[in-house]
């Protein structure tokens, strides 16, 4: 969209935050991995709240899978 809008620049550190329930300047002292993981869960928590979030996260696991699904496919499409 066209125009100037506004960005928060701790969006993300507040997010591990709330969902670790720590005040916001303690997020800085987490180690890196530390903070990666809770930042992950922070998000997948923060979308299955929804439907439409549970939606993105299947579709998302579903574009993640290497191996096919034999089984499911032989019911579709037979052997």
């Amino acid at each position: 969209e066209p125009g100037h809008r506004y960005e928060t620049e701790t969006g993300a550190e507040k997010l591990v935050a709330d969902y670790a329930r720590m005040p916001l300047p303690e997020v800085g002292n987490l180690g890196y991995v530390e903070y990666r993981v809770l930042m992950r869960d922070a998000f997948i928590s923060k979308l299955n709240a929804t439907e439409s979030g549970r939606e993105y996260l299947n579709k998302a696991w579903l574009l993640s899978r290497t191996e096919p699904d034999r089984e499911k496919s032989r019911a579709v499409f037979g052997n």
